[in-house]
């Protein structure tokens, strides 16, 4: 069994201390004498009346818990959460002035079984559900808690999460933001605790015991008589590895004698001493002491599998519970959606109706003056179309302009490249395709016929070379340039690039 499994059963223990058995509210049943508050009180009376169904459901999880029943324990976890999560979501929690006084009561059970929850989950070695529950509540310590002792506590039950699963990296991260949050105040146990549970990651990833050793030694003075012998168990472990047996003996055995006497019910960590012990004796070649302690551990067969999670079906829980918030979440936005719907559309229809009756109103109105409106319209409209008849003249003729402009330019730029010699032939293609950009490929789609040289001679044909530089260009006789041309004739006519063009 794994060293970090030890204080396991003391850990939920003193969490169930923590999470303690919630007293009823005072105003549960009260009696409403003044009618005139019946309105005033009616949700806070729903929310007793919520309050002491969960809370007697929260008391069945906790027989359940007593009797390390997990499963069961975790079934009434949910049904306690279904009910109080319907009030709160921890997405979107009141301010704390808004609270009345049962609904603080309501969220102190919320938290308290967000952490009983991620407790169950995390001995069962389950880190995601895990995780999630203890960041539930952690959610609610931010929201409503001003004590950072509070909230390094829910910050070490998120670590020893972390912990149990052997996720190192974030139980460190959520161990030192607890000890932070104690300002190393010894007297605090979750400080310990941080303390001792870190220096046990520190020894495993580094195996530097000397440090870790003596900070758990510098908390037994501070120690309750609950975690004093978990920590003697944990220094015993490490001279154990470390073999140092005579050092790892005077720890257990005291780990072992406070077992023994202190009428503890944490069978599994009795047992680990034993095994611990029984492995010491064995190294130190003690036939006498080592049957000695195997006899004592045949007495806990079920030692070993203590925290032998129920896998499937707490996965199966926890993921029906997980696709259970999602479908309501989907629901809830459905539904708001629809909401903000209906409210846009009933806006809509206000408008529509408001503007109808405007227009009513204004025809109304202005029936008399009806026939001058729509003659000086129509006399507004004439003017507007001779004006833009007149732009479009101008517009017409600036583009034919501008086309004539552009086709000078080109005509330049690839004079140009042919007069410097060499193989213009790609660079007045190049040319041609940016003042006219797809021209080229829309002659290939509109005549797939043609051969890339056919196409080249349109182009140059267009450019107003004559069949002596088109010859030069293309590389070929002009007996043949000739030929082409009047074969292109036949087949495309005289100038489908400038159809092309408009």
């Amino acid at each position: 069994m794994k060293i970090h499994h030890i204080i396991a059963t003391s850990v939920c223990a003193i969490l169930l201390a923590a999470c303690g058995k919630p007293e009823p509210t005072a105003e549960a049943g009260r009696k409403v004498e003044d009618p005139s508050q019946m309105d005033a009180t009616i949700d806070s009376l729903r929310a007793d009346s919520l309050y002491n169904v969960a809370n007697t459901l929260y008391q069945n999880a906790m027989h359940y818990w007593d009797m390390d029943s997990t499963v069961a324990c975790c079934k009434e976890f949910y049904q306690v959460l279904g009910l109080l999560e319907e009030r709160f979501s921890v997405d979107n929690l009141p301010e704390i002035e808004q609270l009345t006084k049962p609904d603080r009561s309501i969220i102190n059970l919320l938290q308290r079984t967000y952490k009983g929850q991620g407790t169950q989950y995390s001995i069962s070695l389950l880190p995601e559900a895990t995780s999630y529950f203890y960041r539930q509540a952690l959610a609610i310590n931010k929201k409503y808690s001003n004590s950072r002792k509070s909230f390094g506590s829910t910050l070490f039950l998120i670590a020893y999460g972390f912990d149990i699963c052997d996720i190192c990296d974030s139980a460190c991260y959520y161990y030192d933001s607890a000890i932070r949050c104690f300002d190393n105040d010894s007297s605090e146990l979750d400080f310990r605790m941080s303390v001792s549970r870190k220096g046990i990651i520190d020894y495993k990833l580094h195996h530097d015991a000397e440090p870790v050793i003596r900070d758990l030694k510098a908390l037994l003075p501070h120690c309750s008589e609950v975690d004093n012998q978990d920590v003697e168990l944990t220094i015993g472990w490490i001279y154990k590895e470390k073999k140092q047996f005579d050092s790892a003996l005077v720890y257990l055995n005291r780990a072992y004698e406070k077992f023994e006497h202190s009428g503890l019910s944490d069978m599994t960590a009795k047992a680990q001493t034993i095994e611990y012990l029984h492995e010491v004796y064995e190294a130190l070649g003690d036939t006498e002491k080592m049957n000695e302690y195997a006899r004592l551990l045949a007495q806990y067969p079920h030692a070993k599998e203590a925290f032998a999670p129920v896998t499937s079906e707490l996965t199966e829980l926890f993921n029906n519970y997980i696709q259970e918030k999602q479908e309501a979440d989907t629901l809830l936005q459905k539904r708001q959606t629809q909401r903000q719907n209906l409210l846009i559309g009933a806006i809509i229809l206000l408008v529509i109706l408001a503007l109808g009756l405007v227009l009513w109103a204004a025809h109304k109105r202005h029936k008399q003056t009806e026939a001058d409106l729509r003659e000086e319209h129509q006399q507004q409209q004439e003017a507007f179309d001779q004006q833009r008849e007149a732009f479009n003249q101008q517009l017409s003729e600036a583009q034919t302009a501008l086309k004539e402009k552009t086709f000078d330019d080109l005509l330049k730029e690839v004079k140009t490249l042919y007069d410097k010699g060499g193989h213009p032939r790609e660079g007045i293609l190049e040319a041609f395709n940016k003042t006219y950009p797809d021209v080229y490929e829309k002659l290939k789609s509109t005549h797939p016929d043609l051969t890339e040289q056919e196409r080249d001679l349109l182009v140059l044909n267009f450019l107003k070379f004559r069949i002596k530089e088109e010859a030069e260009i293309l590389e070929l006789s002009q007996n043949m340039v000739m030929k082409y041309r009047s074969d292109l004739i036949k087949k495309v006519g005289k100038s489908p690039v400038s159809d092309l063009l408009g």
